[in-house]
């Protein structure tokens, strides 16, 4: 008997809540920069290869990037000084940074796990 896919709002609390891919259940992360090498609710292994989160560190670089550059640009013509133009990005990254790699990772581990299941055994 297979159990029912879950429905896009159960991922996307589970992704929020940082829950496993397969069963919904268990915890992924380890503190907040840490990942789990298997869930420990059900064994799903998290991190099946050496550099395995190179992706999520991909998509983390790409969505901090959507939210640095356009309002740099904007800022620029606005006039801005050039000293808030240095310490903006800086204080996004320190401030958003570890949160967009937290998510990227989780979200790396759910396109793994959906990947995975379209290819089969």
């Amino acid at each position: 008997m297979t159990t029912p896919a879950p429905s896009w709002s159960q991922i996307l609390s589970s992704v929020a809540q940082g829950k496993c891919p397969e069963c919904h259940a268990g915890k992924i992360s380890k503190g907040f920069f840490g990942m789990e090498r298997r869930c420990p609710h059900c064994g799903y292994d998290l991190n099946p290869e050496n550099g395995y989160f190179l992706g999520a560190m991909m998509i983390a670089f790409f969505v901090t990037s959507l939210l640095t550059v356009p309002p740099l640009i904007v800022m620029k013509f606005m006039g801005v000084e050039d000293r808030v133009l240095f310490v903006y990005p800086l204080l996004q990254y320190l401030i958003l940074g570890p949160v967009i790699t937290y998510y990227a990772k989780i979200l790396w581990v759910y396109v793994g796990h959906r990947a995975g299941k379209k290819m089969g055994p």
